[in-house]
């Protein structure tokens, strides 16, 4: 099959596509075709969503405006260039393309330049698109500032160019650069279809108004032209991305040529503009350029609504945030009253750890770094697992990134210890489970794992090459795609690396990695849980700070450090500097034991008491720890 049939048939099978990436149904259908809940804004769980339009053969999300064909569609969802997604969606087909070669269009933009004058013309002219200006609130004047023109009968340029015949309609032509414009319909009733094409683009997608960012001290950043025209209106600078999904091209600019100016965030207020939101501020964040994020909306939906509905209140509250940002942007007022409320609403968030004696002394897990330390046999990475199980079960979301161990090795364990937690201690170990020995008592587990867990933990499989930069851009994407802010978990430490590791020592490695994973907890807001080793010399101690001066960063920069070690480093016999071979013995024999008695001990807690134990029995067989809580204790008056 040539490459413009295959392309074709691609499209024509676009159902199946969306089925087997997963996409689930919307609530509500669309002028009577199905829809789909959007993976970029999840609109469509209460209502319409991603909506496929039979007359351009695209797709349409009604929340977050994305617009694209099926192969843009899986581009986008699978983060893959357009030749991988020709292949990817081609075998997934069984289509088999012949003399397969994708080649750059030679074909250079079309300048509308002219095209521009022309309506700009055109709108001078017209009694109708002047009013329908006058009816968002923006004069002849501001309007012509910024070469928004008028096409009485309009017909897009790309649909014509596909080989179709588009219906005329009358359009304001709003330019953002001598390439790209969009096209708004100002017909009033507009009808279902007529409104997923009320703005259309043409040419390659661009910032209205980005030159202002380099030549104002203050830029307001917007979604909508109609917003920053608004802004414009009342003789503020402002710019409009577009859609929401114009941030990596906003950002893009900023990297290539950084700006001076404030930005003040104030997108839509709606689930996309939050989205669209948390991005930019992300990547502001990354090229270290001030801002700040807050509405001058008032209750209102955008700018525009603000101008139309309420001018003067609209003019008060952006002097507000001129002056407020113009005199001290990271003052404390205007932490107040940009940050302050989501920052609470996001810290309390905790998690159950549905270890009942940790929670009472922890209090649960919060946003920031944690740290499990302790040294081999003890059952790190059963804890952290049984850890991400207890939180997905009870419905939040968890990223486990594994170094060492395979899927299957931790799905097995998981199975294992789900079976003893219901029936008992058991025979049945996770090597049995892989080996294939699938009792109906491992098949029964393996229904309500995958019901109580399945879509809440992802274990990621890193097999000893992962990087900190991995992880961060692994959940950045995660969040972009799903808006949940989930728990990370990390084994092991270690085993990580970054750009830097090849030419640091040890120390300086762990330090820089230890600041990149507290900087992740910090930008998401969200719980990051590693795995550390110990030292070697620290195998016959109590566990304490002295055991991570491998790294004294993490003494420092870890939210909560949590170490494991044996129960019986408790015995007087430790407290002496001899008897090392009486030593070795008890703990060989304590190793070997079932269960073996563990302590978990807080060394350092930044949200509540910070000394404390925890005890429990370890079932390694089973890959199993079942706290003991008669004997959790403060420190100060241990119950032993």
């Amino acid at each position: 099959m040539d490459y413009s049939t295959a392309k074709q048939a691609i499209k024509s099978n676009w159902q199946f596509i969306l089925k087997t990436l997963e996409i689930q149904p919307a609530k509500k259908k669309v002028n009577s075709e199905t829809s789909y809940i959007c993976p970029f804004c999840s609109h469509g769980k209460n209502g319409d969503g991603l909506t496929f339009i039979p007359q351009t053969n695209l797709l349409k999300c009604f929340g977050c405006g994305y617009t694209g064909d099926i192969i843009d569609f899986y581009i986008k969802t699978q983060n893959v260039d357009f030749k991988t997604a020709i292949n990817n969606l081609s075998n997934l087909l069984n289509i088999e393309i012949s003399e397969y070669k994708i080649k750059k269009s030679s074909s250079t933009q079309i300048d509308y330049s002219n095209y521009y004058l022309k309506c700009i013309e055109n709108l001078n002219n017209s009694c109708k698109a002047q009013d329908y200006l006058s009816k968002r609130g923006i004069s002849l004047e501001t309007a012509q500032k910024y070469m928004i023109g008028f096409d009485p009968n309009w017909k897009s340029p790309s649909a014509i160019k596909a080989g179709k015949n588009p219906p005329e309609s009358q359009r304001l032509i709003m330019p953002t650069s001598n390439i790209h414009y969009i096209a708004r319909n100002i017909k009033e009733d507009l009808t279902p279809l007529e409104k997923s094409f009320c703005k259309m683009n043409e040419g390659k997608a661009d910032i209205f108004n980005l030159n202002s960012i380099y030549e104002q001290d203050l830029v307001f950043v917007t979604e909508g032209i109609f917003d920053a025209l608004s802004f414009l209106e009342v003789g503020y600078s402002a710019l409009a991305l577009n859609s929401t999904s114009n941030v990596k091209l906003f950002l893009s600019y900023l990297k290539d040529k950084p700006t001076s100016c404030t930005l003040v965030i104030c997108l839509d207020s709606d689930k996309a503009g939050s989205q669209a939101t948390r991005e930019l501020q992300l990547g502001l964040d990354d090229i270290g350029l001030p801002y700040i994020s807050k509405s001058p909306y008032s209750g209102f939906k955008d700018a525009n609504e603000a101008l139309v509905k309420n001018k003067e209140l609209f003019l008060l509250e952006i002097e507000k945030i001129k002056t407020q940002a113009a005199l001290k942007p990271d003052s404390i007022e205007n932490y107040f009253d940009s940050f302050l409320a989501e920052d609470i609403e996001q810290f309390k968030k905790s998690f159950s750890t549905g270890f009942n004696n940790l929670d009472v002394l922890s209090g649960g897990i919060y946003s920031g770094l944690y740290v499990i330390a302790a040294i081999s046999s003890l059952g790190k990475t059963t804890f952290a697992s049984q850890l991400a199980d207890n939180i997905a079960q009870n419905g939040q979301d968890v990223l486990f990134f594994s170094m060492e161990q395979s899927t299957l090795e931790m799905v097995s364990k998981a199975l294992t210890r789900s079976i003893s937690l219901k029936n008992g201690i058991c025979d049945i170990t996770s090597l049995d489970i892989r080996n294939g020995n699938i009792s109906d008592e491992v098949k029964q587990a393996m229904s309500e794992y995958r019901r109580n867990v399945g879509n809440k933990l992802s274990i990621i499989e890193c097999r000893f090459s992962a990087t900190v930069d991995y992880i961060y851009n692994y959940v950045k994407s995660y969040i972009t795609k799903t808006n949940i802010l989930p728990v990370v978990i990390i084994d092991y430490l270690q085993i990580l690396s970054t750009e830097k590791s090849k030419f640091s020592s040890t120390k300086e490695n762990i330090d820089n990695i230890v600041i990149a994973l507290k900087r992740l907890s910090l930008d998401f807001k969200i719980p990051v849980i590693t795995i550390s080793s110990v030292n070697r010399a620290n195998y016959l101690t109590p566990i304490d700070f002295e055991s991570l001066k491998e790294s004294g960063c993490i003494e420092f920069t870890a939210d909560v450090i949590w170490g494991l070690q044996l129960e019986c480093l408790n015995n007087p016999l430790f407290e002496k500097t001899s008897n090392i071979k009486e030593k070795r013995d008890l703990i060989k024999k304590e190793k070997s034991s079932n269960p073996r008695r563990i302590e978990l001990v807080c060394l350092k807690n930044r949200y509540g008491i910070s000394n404390f134990s925890c005890y429990y029995d370890y079932y390694a067989k089973n890959d199993l720890f079942i706290e003991r809580t008669s004997l959790t204790s403060l420190k100060s008056g241990r119950k032993r």
